[in-house]
């Protein structure tokens, strides 16, 4: 007589109603225990790209929900704009709703992570290894610029949404998908798509999830979820065309970057991937703004062993994927999670660590396969897990200690790029913000020898120059600009510095160029009433005062100075 062949699908047990008050007083520690880890970034301002936001352009507070969304990413926009109407423009506040979504696509994570470990192993072992996962993927310091930096949201609330759409795929039960489910999952991808475009590779990471897990390594999950995926097809379409739409407008991506072509960014990104590995797995160095070298050949910087070592990688996973599924589901999820950014459509920045966001969990997986493969007491690995989770959350919190401040973030990244022009210039930058006007003009020195000059150094560099008392340098910088771009902005500001040195003839002459280039631009009236005060002039400097605030009425400084012209013009 035949032995009945045992199955190999598991049942998962859910957790008894009297187990949630366990998973409640969890979740409350592990709150109150990411916030700690993240509470030194809070202190720090709005930084770099964050002055591209919706809020923080001119008028932005005032425009209406539907300009908001009117863009590309219509659903980060509105969470901005809800960020913005509850707190105002606290950057402590936009940090506080990142890392709520940054805790809560950690809770999606362990419900993924789970249902796929528990598949192979239903047991204890399998729940600590899940709790692990999602750990790692809420402490790792890799995570930082995702959840530390405001614009970086777009990476962490597409994750949310992309994980919610994929843990509601998975929790169909054992039967197929049905309509109503399989139209959640819809609306959560396009929620995820509308937020950022590079999770557009969600049906991919379906498909691989149906075929090596439901039953195993076949088709047949994929036949009997035939619904989600006609659904989704429609999605994918959608997302396809707002990528090339994205594209065709962007001028820091897409095939028409002059810097390189799409195999020398492919060759670059190969290089790449291998670094964020690096940095998965041991999390030294990390840089707002890497100074990545670009492989224009196949054989620049090492990119034949970079190349290589991601075949091994690709080919030996796909050779054990029966035995360690975990693992090589993990690779491929690894690497088709970076594929939109990391592969042939051509990104200036060709090393940013917030894109390891989502494809951190293949990683993790990785891992966590490697530790089910340890076969030890499931108290040593409770150690484990918990000495892992401790030293990454508290390199995660030594890394947050750089958000602090702007002058901290770039201070550490000039360091760490010294050849590279851009972290120079933006602490040079914060430095003039924060009134340390002579290291300013040093640094600004610095990135004029590291890259050619253009019209914004030379005018960062004139507005240094003045707040540090060097009035002819400042012009200098001013009158090397204008030979770039002549503007209105550079006009106006060689009137400004003309009048500090008491020279309100020329001051004048200079402001009434910058008029005659752009009538709208209400500095040069503002300034042109300074000129006025100084001259004693009242009653011209209260018309030029007038006149500034026409062009811009809810300028506070305009307003306070025509205050002032008008007493003394009394008195």
């Amino acid at each position: 007589m035949k032995k009945e062949k045992k199955k190999t699908e598991s049942v998962i047990t859910e957790p008894s109603g009297n187990a949630w008050w366990a998973y409640g007083l969890g979740l409350l520690l592990l709150a109150f225990f990411v916030f700690e880890i993240y509470q030194p970034m809070l202190t720090g301002p709005f930084a770099f790209d964050d002055s591209y936001l919706p809020m923080l352009m001119p008028n932005g507070v005032e425009q209406p929900f539907t300009a908001w969304i009117s863009g590309l990413r219509p659903v980060l926009m509105a969470s901005y704009w809800g960020n913005t109407r509850l707190s105002g423009l606290e950057p402590e506040a936009f940090k506080l709703w990142n890392i709520w979504i940054h805790l809560c696509s950690a809770i999606l994570v362990w419900l993924w992570a789970r249902k796929l470990i528990q598949r192979f192993y239903p047991d204890a072992m399998g729940d600590a290894v899940s709790a692990f996962v999602a750990l790692i993927f809420l402490l790792h310091p890799l995570q930082t610029e995702s959840v530390s930096y405001v614009a970086g949201r777009s990476e962490s609330l597409s994750g949310l949404l992309f994980l919610a759409a994929l843990v509601t795929f998975l929790y169909h039960g054992p039967q197929a998908i049905g309509w109503l489910r399989a139209l959640y999952v819809l609306l959560l991808f396009g929620a995820a798509l509308l937020t950022k475009e590079h999770t557009a590779v969600f049906p991919l990471l379906l498909l691989l999830t149906d075929y090596f897990f439901y039953p195993g390594f076949s088709l047949e999950g994929i036949r009997k979820n035939w619904r989600v995926y006609l659904l989704i097809a429609l999605g994918a379409i959608a997302g396809v065309f707002t990528t090339f739409r994205l594209l065709l407008n962007a001028d820091s991506a897409g095939f028409r970057l002059k810097e390189f072509t799409w195999y020398q960014y492919f060759f670059t990104q190969c290089r790449s991937i291998v670094t964020y590995i690096q940095l998965f797995l041991f999390p030294v160095g990390q840089n707002v703004d890497h100074d990545q070298a670009i492989s224009y050949t196949f054989f620049d910087h090492g990119t034949p062993l970079a190349i290589l070592a991601l075949l091994i990688l690709l080919v030996g996973a796909w050779l054990v994927r029966k035995r360690f599924p975990l693992a090589c589901y993990g690779v491929l999820v690894f690497l088709l999670l970076l594929a939109p950014t990391s592969s042939v459509i051509p990104i200036k920045d060709t090393l940013v660590e917030r894109r390891m966001y989502l494809p951190l969990i293949g990683l993790c997986l990785v891992v966590a396969q490697f530790l089910l493969l340890l076969r030890i007491p499931r108290a040593a690995m409770l150690v484990i897990i918990g000495t892992i989770s401790l030293v990454t959350g508290y390199t995660t919190y030594v890394r947050n200690h750089v958000w602090s401040s702007t002058i901290s973030l770039w201070t550490d990244s000039a360091a760490k790029s010294p050849q590279k022009g851009r972290p120079t210039f933006q602490l040079a930058y914060a430095q003039y913000e924060a009134g340390s006007c002579v290291e300013a003009v040093n640094n600004y020195a610095t990135v004029a020898q590291l890259e050619k000059p253009d019209y914004r150094l030379y005018a960062d560099w004139a507005l240094a120059a003045d707040c540090a008392g060097r009035y002819d340098e400042a012009l200098e910088k001013l009158r090397l600009g204008a030979a770039l771009e002549d503007s209105a902005h550079v006009h106006a500001t060689m009137g400004m510095i003309l009048a500090k040195q008491g020279k309100s003839d020329e001051a004048l002459t200079e402001l009434a160029k910058a008029e005659t280039l752009d009538a709208t631009f209400a500095m040069v009236s503002f300034y042109r009433g300074n000129v006025y005060m100084q001259r004693k002039e009242y009653s011209k400097a209260i018309e030029s005062y007038k006149h500034a605030i026409h062009l811009d009425p809810q300028n506070q400084t305009f307003q306070r100075s025509l205050a002032m012209a008008q007493r003394q013009g009394k008195e």
